[in-house]
């Protein structure tokens, strides 16, 4: 017989079974709800295992606050193993300070801007795709195709939304760092 406990809650199941979710992410309901049958007479409702998920996928993880805190450290690492690439991040102006709160990033390596250079059509693709989850927002890109008729991505940027700001904001930072001086000669092509 199994009966439920109010004190058995997402954190004491997902501290007690951390190490099965380590193991094997897509461990699903019936496998725990099983378990916990056998090792505590308890029982798991269907919601209660996807919070329990949660909280252990947040234990091995991090946190999303804890992974957007460290996104200035993500940058600092990128600039440092990559010289001459160029990232910037933008952070909401009305929270600069003691909690910045995050809004773009602009990633163009420097290895992919020295492809560009090198060996290129004049041929830009830009797109875009949507980012679900906690962060809700979306990826731009800018995507190259090189004399081999292989694509790779020049620039990409997580965006808070498309809209013309964005994409004047990519643009520009694109128009300089390939240093595009005229871009009457390339070809852009867009979704």
């Amino acid at each position: 017989m199994c009966f439920k406990d109010k004190l058995v809650n997402s954190k004491v199941i997902a501290k007690k079974y951390v190490g099965q979710w380590r193991a094997n992410p897509d461990w699903n309901f019936a496998r725990l709800s099983q378990q916990l049958r056998t090792e505590t007479s308890m029982d798991a409702s269907l919601w209660q295992y996807y919070c329990d998920k949660n909280v252990a996928r947040d234990m091995i993880l991090g946190s999303v606050k804890e992974q957007y805190s460290k996104l200035w450290e993500y940058s600092a690492e990128l600039r440092m193993m990559n010289p001459r690439s160029l990232v910037i991040m933008k952070c909401s102006e009305e929270a600069i300070g003691e909690n910045p709160r995050f809004e773009r990033l602009y990633i163009c390596m420097a290895v992919l801007k020295e492809g560009w250079k090198e060996g290129y059509m004049p041929i830009l693709v830009l797109d875009s795709c949507f980012i679900k989850g906690y962060h809700i927002g979306q990826l731009l890109t800018a995507i190259e195709v090189d004399l081999n008729n292989q694509m790779y991505i020049v620039v990409y940027a997580l965006v808070e939304f498309e809209c013309k700001e964005t994409w004047f904001w990519i643009l520009e930072l694109l128009a300089a760092d390939l240093e595009l001086n005229n871009s009457h000669w390339i070809m852009w092509i867009t979704d």
